[in-house]
């Protein structure tokens, strides 16, 4: 098993694709705090002194107070599975195109040692691209507010906030064991990209779907709101924990859809030829 970690994580840190996926990501979230600051620049002259007339930004964690806030933004916003989509399709799809995977099994390892060492290079994938784009995000921040903002936050802040990035860092674990199950099973970049993309697109349309399935079968009427328990909905959901909201139902959330897709991932692993 560490032998193919350490292979995964070896391709993984020599792939291209996830510095320039990187790259880009950051790329666009450091032009989008400029073009957020010249917004409230404007939204500052229009409005004057009237509170009233100011245009507000729902849902943003700080007012560009500082930078620290800023670069726990864009980890929150979960706009960073769009890039986890496609490259861990292209990563994948990849392996067994190149017969890598095929080489593997021919040498006596486990499907499921197989699945769980390319799951784990997914989740350092992902982990390195919100790092990477935490810092750039945070230092861009810091220039355009003038302040880093740790001078600000106390111990319980710092406690709350360090939690909520944990909490958002697993949602976003459990999604790409999602991106990862779905490339497992179709094996082929263009299918795997558009079904993941799909999910992300239009996942409160499957939700909405999957519970009129539910009602019909058990006959009611009643609202089950299964959106709520969506990976998407659960990272907006989480940023109300940095002000006393409940954290457990965006953990659960994250740990269902985690130990899910791992566990249908390699039965259906499993059960498939490789060519």
């Amino acid at each position: 098993m560490a032998n193919l970690i350490k292979s995964n994580l070896y391709k993984l840190f020599k792939r291209k694709s996830l510095y320039i996926f990187s790259m880009i990501y950051t790329a666009l979230s450091c032009m989008s705090i400029f073009i957020l600051k010249i917004a409230d620049e404007i939204r500052n002259k229009t409005a004057g002194a009237s509170e009233d007339m100011a245009i507000k930004v729902e849902g943003r964690l700080s007012n560009f107070n500082d930078g620290l806030s800023l670069g726990v933004e864009f980890i929150v916003n979960g706009e960073a599975l769009i890039f986890l989509a496609v490259f861990t399709a292209m990563f994948i799809a990849a392996e067994f195109t190149h017969g890598t995977i095929k080489n593997i099994a021919s040498k006596g390892f486990k499907r499921k040692k197989i699945y769980i060492s390319i799951f784990f290079s997914m989740v350092v994938a992902t982990i390195i691209m919100l790092g990477i784009n935490f810092i750039f995000t945070t230092m861009v921040g810091t220039l355009v507010t003038g302040s880093i903002g740790i001078g600000n936050i106390d111990k319980l802040l710092l406690f709350k906030i360090i939690r909520l990035v944990i909490i958002e860092v697993l949602l976003h674990i459990a999604m790409v064991s999602l991106f990862v199950m779905v490339t497992m099973i179709f094996r082929s970049s263009g299918v795997a990209i558009t079904i993941n993309l799909c999910l992300l697109v239009f996942g409160s349309a499957y939700y909405q779907f999957i519970e009129t399935i539910v009602r019909y079968i058990l006959k009611t009427d009643k609202e089950l709101n299964l959106i709520n328990y969506g990976i998407q909905k659960n990272m907006y959901l989480a940023k109300a924990t940095v002000n006393g909201g409940d954290i457990k139902q965006p953990l659960i959330v994250a740990v269902v859809f985690l130990i899910t897709s791992l566990i249908f991932g390699t039965i259906a692993f499993k059960r498939s030829d490789i060519r």
